[in-house]
């Protein structure tokens, strides 16, 4: 038997190598001229890439693929830098189209419309806590006593300014927690949800001063399942400096499986979960695309799987989520990435993660020129040889798999707005020297995403 250890984690894995792309002086990196790129764009617009092809349905999405085995050697760099080419080809087979994407923003009917198929119809009730005067009289009682403690002053009294600011954050919280005594009930109470969106602080504290600033907005609720209480979540937050539009389905009790073979969800079984949960929800431009283990199990009982949306039957690059969604320059992508992932845990949906749905504003070319294969390849090795100009070490980078479909930049100076361009993604791993002798091997990432427009580097970690 086994036990899941569950909370709200979400495990943001970043390919590191993506993250030190350096922007070298070369005209090969003209994607970062906002001008030169809309040139470009135009420029390959106007030139057809062959005759255009309405997709349709992304039932048949296969069909629009072509797949080819690529294998090759080649040094570089004085031959410090080796890359090996064995890899899995896929490349659109027609029409090339670029799209300007927009926030597809979660709204209260939306997120009922989750809620009915996801609690499975059991009554969702709000999850905000309304405090009792038991709890309240406790909480202060906590606030004070920590308030007077030697230890807080030991870890923040050696600086007055910061002191200063840590008793002025308890005692308005103590005021807080005093001015709600009088009204609060006796007796816990709980209320069905509406799914109305509220500011964030009305979940997660009206006393506390960080949570009175943010200006997420959120509704959550929560229905039994089984025996389990399991909530939804959603968050929007559609501000200038940066976007939040995520919902997530979880719940944080712990699970003993009883009579449970170990190997009782096989991938088919959780493929098949998931698509019953797809089609539900009617998110025909979402299909599954791969299955892996989840790190929340003790055995194999536990699968992740990973969904690939698709524009008219043209899929996204599946990509690392972005480290931030924070910067201040014309090219900051201020929106996470496009992502639906599953838990399937003992043969139940245990989790769900949902990032950023867009939805198409304009096509900027239903039929793009871009760069082949060919070209990408080439376009790589400039890249390649410019990002590690600087090594004094054998390195080996290996390419396993090279695929192409949309990727997300974002259109400067239009808050809000992204491209979604045909762009040559080259995904594998870099050793060493020794690593390669001992067969050394690191998760497979995204080496190098190629803009078919331009020829430029999109930087995946950063989003443009």
């Amino acid at each position: 038997m086994g036990k899941i250890i569950r909370g709200v984690l979400l495990i943001i894995l970043v390919a590191m190598l993506s993250g030190c792309q350096s922007t070298p002086e070369d005209s090969v990196v003209v994607g970062k001229d906002a001008a030169a790129f809309e040139e470009k764009l135009k420029e390959k617009a106007s030139v057809s890439g062959g005759e255009t092809q309405i997709y349709g349905d992304t039932a048949d999405a296969s069909l629009k693929f072509t797949s080819e085995k690529l294998k090759d050697e080649f040094l570089l760099n004085d031959g410090h830098l080796i890359i090996k080419l064995d890899a899995e080809v896929s490349s659109i087979n027609g029409s090339t189209p670029v799209y300007r994407v927009v926030p597809d923003m979660f709204t209260s009917e939306k997120v009922k419309a989750w809620a009915d198929v996801l609690f499975q119809g059991n009554t969702a009730y709000d999850a905000k806590k309304i405090m009792t005067k038991t709890e309240i009289s406790q909480k202060i009682l906590k606030l004070q006593k920590e308030l007077d403690s030697d230890e807080l002053y030991d870890e923040f009294g050696s600086d007055p300014t910061i002191w200063e600011k840590v008793k002025a954050d308890y005692e308005q919280r103590i005021t807080y927690y005093k001015s709600i005594y009088e009204d609060a009930p006796e007796e816990a109470e709980i209320s069905v949800t509406d799914w109305k969106f509220h500011p964030w602080s009305y979940y997660y504290g009206e006393g506390d001063a960080d949570a009175l600033q943010d200006k997420t907005m959120e509704t959550q609720g929560y229905a039994d399942i089984g025996g389990v209480e399991y909530t939804l979540n959603c968050a929007v937050r559609n501000q200038a400096d940066y976007m939040i539009n995520n919902l997530a389905f979880y719940h944080y009790d712990q699970k003993e499986t009883i009579d449970k073979e170990p190997d009782q969800v096989s991938e088919e079984e959780a493929k098949a979960l998931v698509q019953e949960i797809l089609d539900d929800l009617g998110l025909v431009d979402w299909k599954i695309d791969t299955v892996g283990r989840a790190n929340i199990c003790s055995d194999d009982n536990a699968k992740i799987v990973v969904c690939r949306r698709y524009y008219n039957g043209i899929p996204c690059a599946v990509l690392p989520q972005l480290t931030t969604v924070k910067g201040e320059n014309d090219y900051a992508a201020k929106y996470y990435y496009e992502d639906l992932e599953f838990n399937v845990v003992y043969g139940e949906i245990d989790s769900i993660w949902y990032y950023s749905p867009m939805k198409i504003k304009t096509v900027e070319a239903e039929n793009a020129d871009v760069l082949d294969l060919d070209g990408a390849l080439g376009r790589f090795k400039e890249h390649i040889s410019l990002m590690y100009a600087d090594i004094e070490q054998a390195t080996s980078v290996r390419i396993r798999r090279i695929e192409q479909s949309l990727v997300r930049i974002k259109v400067p100076n239009a808050e809000g707005e992204f491209y979604l361009v045909p762009s040559w993604s080259f995904y594998g791993h870099v050793a060493g020297e020794a690593a390669e002798s001992e067969g050394g091997d690191y998760l497979l990432s995204p080496i190098l995403c190629i803009n078919g427009i331009d020829g430029s580097v999109i930087n995946t970690v950063l989003g443009y």
